[in-house]
């Protein structure tokens, strides 16, 4: 199949999960959803929909459950930039999306994908959590190595620690103000 075919066909899928996403959002199932979650999800399910495509070859109406699995535990923290809050929303979400996909496009093969989704949504948030941590971590130890400490040295180290919280202090209390000034 030429280039050309293979990207016209991956357009006209795409377009068709923009057109359910948008049908989607006239549901009460929608409606149902958290402010939060409503305001994140043509997002998420764009992007699992499109790394479903991508990555596993499969359009909405041939998902399978590795390549569902794989899309929410590595492949949607990779390809949403996001903070953790929004992760938070992808259960909700997709749970909404399936059950609309299995009563309004009969999509019966969806319901093991949905009845999995607190499991699979519960391994997504850890690894998110992990890469989160992982990230301090290489930030902090960037941070002490700005600041020209060797975190080798026990000395080093409480200083460091005494810096980091102060720093958790300071931003604690700005949000802390921020909330209450909401």
């Amino acid at each position: 199949m030429s280039k050309i075919k293979e990207n016209e066909e991956i357009l006209e899928v795409l377009e068709e999960v923009n057109q359910w996403i948008e049908q989607f959002q006239k549901t009460l199932g929608f409606y149902q959803l958290p402010m939060t979650s409503r305001q994140s999800a043509k997002r998420i399910i764009y992007k699992f929909s499109e790394q479903m495509l991508y990555e596993h070859n499969q359009v909405t109406e041939d998902w399978e459950y590795d390549a569902f699995y794989d899309t929410v535990i590595c492949l949607l923290p990779l390809s949403i930039i996001a903070n953790i809050d929004v992760f938070e929303q992808v259960e909700l979400v997709l749970d909404k999306y399936f059950t609309f996909l299995i009563y309004e496009k009969n999509l019966e093969h969806l319901i093991c994908l949905k009845e999995s989704l607190p499991c699979v949504c519960h391994l997504m948030m850890n690894e998110v959590y992990f890469v989160a941590e992982q990230e301090e971590m290489e930030e902090l130890a960037q941070l002490a190595d700005e600041l020209g400490l060797d975190l080798s040295h026990s000395r080093d180290i409480e200083v460091f620690d005494v810096i980091v919280d102060e720093a958790k202090i300071k931003a604690e209390s700005k949000k802390s103000f921020l909330r209450m000034i909401k």
